[in-house]
């Protein structure tokens, strides 16, 4: 994605400090997903925690862009942060609910 929307003009230092950024907000983000499955964090908390993630992420690279090539990037202007989850509308019954419970899942066709 850098170099189709940024072109051959990328150093490879630039290109190394998105791939960090990049890196380091994944590992976050599955150790965030691995407290959701093991139950440490609630939905409406692992909500939140991906958007602060994504905030995170969008600042450390507007940090490295420079406002032209952030925009070009993320069609986005540097400080007009946007999120990908709303924990809001996650209802309390909903967050207290396993991810994995039996109950949800489809038993399949009795024999019988």
């Amino acid at each position: 994605m850098i170099e189709s929307h940024l072109g051959l003009g990328v150093t490879e230092n630039l290109k190394n400090q998105l791939i960090d950024v990049h890196a380091a907000i994944e590992k976050k983000r599955m150790e965030t997903e691995e407290a959701l499955y093991h139950h440490d964090l609630s939905l409406k908390d692992y909500a939140e925690a991906f958007d602060e993630l994504t905030i995170t992420f969008q600042r450390q690279t507007a940090e490295i862009l420079n406002s032209d090539k952030y925009e070009t990037l993320f069609g986005l202007k540097p400080g007009d942060m946007i999120t990908l989850a709303d924990p809001d509308i996650i209802s309390p019954l909903s967050s207290d609910k396993s991810i994995d419970d039996d109950e949800d899942m489809p038993q399949g066709p009795t024999h019988g």
